[in-house]
């Protein structure tokens, strides 16, 4: 039974009312336009598609500067700031044995003033509402190694709409002007090309492939030495990410020579998507997958992803077993690391599967097109 507690609603309202007196944050994301020279019902239409509008990857610091920009980007979840001294305890990376620079690790740190252990997600991107999101500049979190002392105040990574002293950026500074040409009619307007390249976003999307005992991936990316079916973590997708191929015995002989594993045919199932892959999740049903050439890669990052997660397992018992205190954070991550270790329980996603499926997650950078919207300051849509 939940536990049950006294709360005042008047004394809540009174401390809030202590605090945000005066604060500029009472205005929210409506800062990032001018609620004090705009339209009532603009500010409106602003505040309900302010989430839709998306991340540059490249944004300007705004000319017009009226230091609400800052306001937002300073109660932004968008980058971490050490509160107080921190020393990191343990650097756990995902794929570390068979990748060079991971995408993803688990940093533990250990919190000086609170006496508490905590872990850090180190990302390369955050995926936001459907497949749009926005990337991460690592570069003080990379640095950082186990033993390393963090001061107070320090940001150990942002997502890209930060400049270097931590202003915020959200668009571009364009020079515009109003003309008669016909192909502006209807709200509609006539870019540059320089503009179009410059105005970059990121498209975020997650693979999934399920994989039956009786279904196998066709070599589409590897040699005739090499059996490869999907690209590996850095590598580019360019159109199928991956294909698979259910068998038939009565097909047996065709379907699954060695010169018909690397063409696709009609019945088989292509998975599409464009762009860079920076993530790989496996989750398997089925502790016997044969070790043959299909399932020589998916197996790979399976036993990668083992060992990280019996790093992650054995870092949480030893902090649990220090006496000291401990966030949250560090309890889910240890029951997460003990589910995919846990070979008797089964994963399930619309129902429980029997083998493998693999998540295969993939960062595409678009540039500006026709059909996306464009506003100024004053309000911003999509």
């Amino acid at each position: 039974m939940a536990e049950n507690l006294k709360y005042n609603l008047k004394d809540e309202l009174l401390e809030a009312d202590k605090n945000l007196t005066g604060s500029l944050s009472l205005l929210g994301m409506t800062m990032l336009t001018q609620p004090a020279y705009n339209n009532s019902m603009r500010s409106v239409m602003f505040t309900s598609h302010l989430k839709q509008y998306t991340n540059l990857t490249k944004p300007d610091f705004p000319g017009f500067f009226t230091n609400g920009e800052n306001v937002v980007g300073e109660h932004s979840s968008g980058y971490r700031r050490t509160k107080h001294d921190t020393t990191v305890y343990r650097k756990v990376a995902k794929f570390g044995d068979i990748i060079d620079t991971p995408f993803y690790y688990m940093m533990f740190v250990y919190d000086e003033k609170k006496q508490e252990y905590d872990v850090w997600e180190r990302k390369d991107t955050e995926n936001l509402t459907e497949v749009f999101g926005f990337e991460y500049n690592n570069d003080v979190i990379d640095e950082l190694n186990e033993g390393d002392f963090i001061p107070k105040g320090t940001v150990v990574y942002k997502s890209k709409s930060y400049d270097d002293s931590m202003n915020y950026g959200y668009g571009k500074n364009v020079t515009m002007m109003y003309t008669t040409e016909p192909y502006t009619s209807e709200d509609a307007c006539v870019v540059s090309e320089s503009l179009a390249k410059s105005m970059d976003s990121i498209e975020i999307n997650t693979v999934s492939i399920g994989i039956n005992q009786n279904d196998f991936l066709l070599n589409l990316y590897g040699t005739k030495d090499t059996y490869k079916p999907f690209p590996d973590i850095g590598e580019f997708s360019y159109g199928e990410v991956a294909v698979k191929r259910t068998l038939f015995t009565n097909q047996l002989l065709t379907d699954f020579k060695d010169n018909s594993l690397n063409k696709i045919q009609d019945s088989d199932i292509s998975f599409y998507k464009t762009g860079k892959v920076i993530d790989i999740t496996v989750y398997c049903n089925n502790p016997n997958v044969e070790d043959n050439p299909f399932n020589a890669q998916v197996l790979k990052y399976l036993h990668s992803q083992n060992k990280y997660y019996e790093e992650i397992k054995e870092t949480c018992q030893e902090i649990m077993k220090s006496g000291k205190k401990y966030t949250h954070n560090v309890d889910y991550l240890y029951k997460r690391s003990c589910d995919f270790l846990n070979t008797d329980a089964k994963w399930k996603d619309d129902t429980v599967f029997g083998n493998l499926l693999v998540e295969i997650t993939i960062k595409n950078t678009i540039p500006l097109q026709i059909g996306q919207k464009l506003t100024g300051q004053e309000y911003r849509l999509v």
